[in-house]
Order: C-alpha cells, then structure tokens, then sequence
C-alpha cells in the first residue's frame, strides 16, 4: 500500500488581488519554483488548525477566515499527496519570512508566469477563479441592451463571464465577442467564450477571450486539450465519465449541472447537494456548481467541495447585481478559524 501524506495549503490574500507565493530554498527538492505557503498536517491536527500552525510558522500569518477550496489526491512517484486548500480572505500578523525562504505577493493577473510544482496548477487556478460566475442569458432584442446587462453585472462585481448568447450569425457574434471582450478588459474580468455555435471554428473568435468554455458534447469529443495553457478552458459536467474527461485532456475547471432544480429541469433529475458532493470528490478541478444557484447557495457550495456557484437569471435579472455579489462574499467571510 502506497504511503499518503497529508497537506494544507493557503491561498493568502492581500489588497489589490495580491497573493503570497513562497520559493522553494536551493536545497529543496524542485528548489527555485515557487508554491502557495502550507506544509503537512501532523498525526492528530484537523487540516484547519494545521493551516494555522504552518501560516504562523512559515510566513507569519494567522488566519481569521478561510474557506475551503479543494481538496484532492496527487500520486508522486513513491507516496500520495492528499491535499487541502483553503482561500484564506482575512488574517492576522506581520507577513514575514520565517524560515530563510523568499516570499512575495503577486497580482493573481500575473500568477501564470510563475513555475509551480505539478500539484500547484489546480491551485494556481483556483486562486485565479472568483468564487462567482455570470452565464449570459441568450442574446434577444437589441444589441445595446445586451451590452448594458453585461456592463452592470460587471459594475456589481462579477469578474467571470461566461458568453455564451446562443446565436448562429457569426458576424454579429463576432461583433457581440469583440464588445464583452472590451468590457470585461475595462473591469478586470474573466471572459469565457462558449463554443456551442461554433465549436470546429472557435480559434477565430477565442483571441478576444481569455478562455473556451465546451458544452459537454463537445467535451467528449476531445482527445487532448485543444488550446494552449495560456488560455483557460472549462466545460459543462453532468456525471462522473463528463468530470473525469475534463481532467484526462486537461482542462482548468468546470460547471456542474443542474445542482438545484432551475425551471428548465424537473425536480427529478437534479443532483442535489449530497450527489454533487460526491461527484466532486473524483474530480482534481476547480467546479462551480450551476443550476438554481442563489447567492444564499455559496456556503453549501463550498462546503460540498465546490470552488462556487455560477448564475444566469440570479445575476442577468437583478435590479441590482451588485447586492447579490455583495450577499456572496458576506456568506464567505462567515468561513471563520
């Protein structure tokens, strides 16, 4: 039987979408690439009070919230690591070196260029991902109002996008994918292009996004990974075979759906929180849970091993976009040490 070593790791946030990364000293094993700050849980310690003691010790940290993130296996060559994350929101303490190691806060914009161990790429991920999502409503009517729906979810707070307008013209979705392209830009955002329509012709359209999104079709249709790892790409999972093919090709992260029962679905044919849970746990990628999602869903979510929740009509209806993106990271902030 092959040995299993336990881990935590923090996701340690500071102003400005800074996170501290720590480089490996040069007598370390994969000396000089850098990691988020953790170490190994001891024989009786809960992976929370194990993330306390490393923070502390490590790089002086002690932290007040931390909500988990992923939790996941990672087989080396001689042991399996078992690994816990958590997004560390706030906390306490002089940010120092603790142990001789150079540490330093980079901008989650820039955590790409950094060489990380193999087991550090779904945490680069995660850090990089919001813990909320927007998937347009299919575009109708007219263009400027498409636009202006995308703009004040944008303003509310939402720095993932999912475009995905449903329309088979290509020269107006070209047009469409130039403008969000734009906004999202102007606001820091995340912006994923759904291929649906065009799934043999995305290339043209995905230079203006900063990733693909497949729907699950396409995804099983996929023998590797089409796109290269500077541009992200998820897809859409409803089962276990749709999750373990996302990671076998590749893939940075995932929907899941339906969780809930969204009006488009019948009650008998959602999954649920508990078969979500279990789903999730054969899976190593970052997952937003989708379908019924609220803002009132997101401690559930995260509880259930989800990295979030995505929303449509949640987000795309509201008066005020911004109140549900503030509803969603007051429940976060009730992830309390």
């Amino acid at each position: 039987m092959r040995r299993v070593v336990s881990v935590v790791v923090g996701i340690v946030r500071g102003p400005f979408r800074d996170i501290l990364l720590s480089k490996r000293k040069p007598e370390a094993i994969e000396a000089g690439l850098w990691e988020f700050p953790g170490g190994k849980i001891e024989r009786g310690e809960l992976p929370l009070q194990a993330l306390t003691r490393e923070l502390c010790e490590e790089v002086g940290v002690m932290p007040s919230v931390a909500v988990p993130t992923l939790d996941y296996s990672y087989a080396h060559e001689h042991y399996d690591l078992h690994i816990f994350v958590y997004d560390v929101l706030k906390w306490t303490g002089n940010v120092r070196s603790r142990e001789g190691q150079e540490i330093r806060w980079v901008n989650s914009s820039e955590l790409k260029r950094y060489d990380m161990p193999l087991p550090n790429r779904q945490i680069k991920i995660a850090a990089i991902l919001p813990r909320h999502s927007l998937v347009t409503a299919p575009f109708v009517g007219e263009e400027e109002a498409y636009l202006k729906r995308i703009e004040l979810c944008l303003i509310g707070g939402v720095r993932l996008i999912q475009f995905r307008p449903k329309i088979s013209d290509k020269i107006l979705l070209l047009k469409l994918a130039k403008r969000v392209s734009f906004l999202c830009k102007k606001f820091d955002a995340l912006a994923m292009l759904n291929v649906a329509m065009f799934a043999d012709q995305f290339q043209e359209l995905a230079q203006y996004f900063d990733g693909v999104h497949f729907p699950s079709r396409e995804l099983l249709r996929l023998s590797k990974r089409p796109v290269p790892r500077s541009i992200l790409i998820s897809a859409s999972c409803h089962n276990q075979t749709e999750l373990l093919k996302a990671q076998e090709v590749g893939l940075d992260f995932v929907y899941l759906s339906p969780v809930l029962s969204p009006g488009s679905y019948s009650a008998s044919t959602y999954l649920g929180w508990d078969r979500s849970a279990d789903l999730v746990k054969c899976s190593e990628l970052p997952t937003y849970g989708l379908g019924g999602m609220t803002a009132s869903n997101i401690s559930k979510a995260c509880k259930a091993g989800l990295h979030g929740i995505s929303m449509v009509s949640e987000l795309w209806d509201s008066k005020d976009p911004g109140y549900t993106v503030g509803e969603i990271e007051r429940e976060l902030f009730a992830f309390r040490v």
